[in-house]
Formats: structure tokens, C-alpha cells, sequence
């Protein structure tokens, strides 16, 4: 429980450094940055692949995958970067539709930084993945 939580919360401070750095209209340096991290290794294909069966360790895989995808999701909020999304998920095919919407119902919560406090946006997205997933 303890990676699950780590991995939504990292992801939750990468949102908020990734609006930071937008506020400071430098949102094309970042574009770049994850235009080209997006790639998922051969190695996370494979092991999302072994944890299906297994509830909680494709928790901690999704909460961990959310994280990149939050910020790619708030980079395709701004309006320039649409198409960033659609690239992000077409190199992440192997994640299964019911994943997909979690990462989406995760990307969304903490878009919502600005009107929730940190914590109660934390328990949110907990519940979130326990209610998918655990």
C-alpha cells in the first residue's frame, strides 16, 4: 500500500510542478521533455502483462504509469499539446481499456489541484484505484 500511495502522490507533485512551469509559459521546453520520455520500455509491456491477474501489483503499475500520463493529460489541457495525449496512449496500447479510464479518472483528480488541498486530492485518487481496482 505504501508504493501505491508513493507513486499517486509523486505523480500529484509532478502535476503541480508541471503547472508551475506552465504558469511560467515555459510549457514547449516540457512538451519536448515528454515527447520524448514517452516510450515505454519492453520490459513494462511485458510485466503489465504478468500483473493482470493480480490486483494489487497492477494498482501500484497503474498508479505508477498515472503519474506520466497525468502529465501528459495537463500538457493536452493548455490546448497546444493535444496530440501529445494521443501519442502517449498509442505507444501505450498493452494497458487494458478499464486501466485507461482509471488513468483518466486519476489525470482529471489531479487537474484539480488548485480547488482540492493536496490531501484530500490524495484520498481521492486512493479511492479512485481502490474502488477499480483493490
Amino acid at each position: 500500500m505504501r508504493y501505491l500511495v508513493s507513486h499517486l502522490e509523486r505523480g500529484l507533485k509532478q502535476a503541480m510542478a508541471i503547472q508551475m512551469v506552465l504558469d511560467m509559459t515555459h510549457g514547449r521546453p516540457l512538451l519536448y521533455y515528454y515527447y520524448l520520455n514517452i516510450c515505454p520500455s519492453q520490459e513494462d509491456q511485458s510485466s503489465y502483462q504478468h500483473l493482470v491477474p493480480h490486483h494489487w501489483t497492477r494498482a501500484i503499475f497503474i498508479c505508477k504509469k498515472s503519474g506520466q500520463h497525468a502529465a501528459v493529460a495537463l500538457l493536452a489541457r493548455q490546448g497546444l499539446f493535444t496530440e501529445l495525449t494521443s501519442y502517449w496512449w498509442a505507444c501505450h496500447n498493452y494497458i487494458l481499456p478499464e486501466d485507461r479510464n482509471l488513468m483518466e479518472e486519476l489525470a482529471d483528480i489531479s487537474h484539480k489541484f488548485k480547488e482540492m488541498r493536496f490531501s484530500d486530492q490524495l484520498v481521492a485518487m486512493f479511492q479512485a484505484v481502490k474502488t477499480h481496482l483493490l
